[in-house]
């Protein structure tokens, strides 16, 4: 979850929480978080899918790594903060190409990367996210 306030930015997120919330004064606000690591240790990128029509410009993937996020990593939007099709379609590009910039594997160009993903729909019902 990205929170400003007076200049100063935090990211929090808690891998032990499946929905990440922030209260305001009109009820909480929801976002979704998507992680990668490996079995070796290396964390890869996360994506962070917030609801909004826009993303705030300095949202972007410089920020993130500025604040310790793997390469590859960044803030998508969608109108619900919920993974959806489009989002799914947006993010897995980046998520592709951070998996293969990860230590362990471009360490080992030789090795296959095998990405798990459930049955949920989004991650299976466009060939283009494949």
């Amino acid at each position: 979850c990205l929170l400003a306030s007076d200049g100063i930015v935090r990211i929090n997120g808690d891998n032990a929480n499946k929905k990440h919330e922030k209260a305001d004064a009109g009820g909480r606000i929801s976002m979704t978080i998507y992680r990668v690591g490996s079995s070796g240790g290396s964390t890869g990128p996360t994506a962070f899918l917030s609801p909004g029509v826009r993303r705030k410009d300095s949202y972007n993937a410089a920020f993130l790594q500025k604040h310790g996020a793997a390469t590859r990593s960044g803030v998508y939007i969608n109108p619900a903060g919920y993974m959806a099709e489009e989002a799914w379609v947006e993010m897995a590009e980046d998520q592709a190409k951070g998996i293969r910039a990860m230590p362990s594997i471009c360490d080992n160009p030789e090795w296959w990367v095998v990405s798990v993903i459930d049955g949920f729909g989004p991650h299976t019902s466009s060939p283009k996210a494949m």
